[in-house]
């Protein structure tokens, strides 16, 4: 897929040359705005329900109004995948503060910006061998807000990337794990899963997995100390474009990936995804 040529910007389906947010948004100004994203499965968009919640919840937290309804949501996606000619995507929406001038607060209506992506496709070997992370220290803020502010994870992944590895797990002042960059945390040991509970972006595929799971493994929601690393059989990252992702290593801590557990959810991920779009298609 190439990058998409028709954006939606404040209800408007614009080209490429044409979609522009004044440089007084502050958005680019202050970083102040939320967004969401997700995928599509076989052309239907994947909890899109579950992401508007979250995105309404993270501007009100942000006290950005949001009055946007799933229904035009829904109708402006269809006609994006439509003017772009596309029949897979990756969706992101995006709500700032609007045009302010000198000001640290709301002086105008928001900005709301919608547009597809090609779907980012990792290489196979990540699944067939797993990925490596690196812990770092991390003091979360508003962490169920999904911010446009991305400094932490964009430095963090700087970070990975300088000791060969694929992302960065944050760990709190009290040695308590709570997610990667770009993705919450799961850990097998025996039968169990377990996932941190708290201070943390609450991931539409996490609550995908845990429900998928419930049936298969004893579920632990909890506070996950460092010192923990070494007690588990398995790890992975979750999250809309990554789905179920095997960890191979975490600082000098090995496991295997990926291992049977693991295995067993993907499987039961992938049944759900393909239940999914063909549940939500239309006869």
């Amino acid at each position: 897929m190439n990058y998409p040529s028709i954006f939606y910007i404040n209800g408007e389906y614009l080209n490429k040359s044409q979609a522009k947010i004044s440089v007084l948004d502050l958005g680019l100004t202050r970083g102040f705005g939320v967004f969401d994203f997700f995928r599509t499965y076989n052309g239907i968009p994947f909890h899109l329900y579950d992401h508007l919640k979250r995105f309404r919840k993270s501007a009100e937290l942000l006290g950005i109004p949001c009055d946007i309804q799933q229904e035009d949501l829904e109708n402006v996606i269809q006609k994006l995948m439509k003017l772009n000619n596309q029949k897979e995507a990756a969706v992101k929406f995006i709500l700032t503060g609007g045009e302010a001038t000198h000001s640290l607060m709301m002086e105008s209506t928001p900005t709301f910006i919608c547009f597809i992506l090609p779907l980012l496709i990792y290489p196979k070997s990540y699944y067939e061998e797993g990925v490596k992370l690196i812990t770092l220290s991390h003091t979360p803020y508003l962490s169920e807000c999904k911010s446009l502010n991305y400094l932490p994870a964009l430095l963090s992944t700087q970070k990975a990337r300088q000791e060969n590895a694929f992302e960065a797990l944050y760990v709190d002042r009290n040695n308590f794990i709570l997610e990667a960059c770009t993705a919450n945390f799961f850990a097998i040991k025996q039968n169990t899963l377990i996932t941190p509970k708290e201070n943390i972006l609450y991931g539409i595929t996490r609550e995908v997995i845990l429900k998928i799971a419930k049936n298969h493994f004893d579920i632990e929601k909890r506070e996950i100390n460092y010192n923990e690393l070494i007690e588990f059989d398995e790890v992975f990252i979750a999250s809309s474009n990554k789905e179920i992702l095997p960890v191979k290593q975490i600082d000098e801590h090995c496991y295997r990936a990926p291992g049977m557990q693991t295995q067993k959810l993907i499987a039961l991920f992938r049944n759900y995804t393909k239940n999914y779009s063909q549940l939500h298609s239309c006869p």
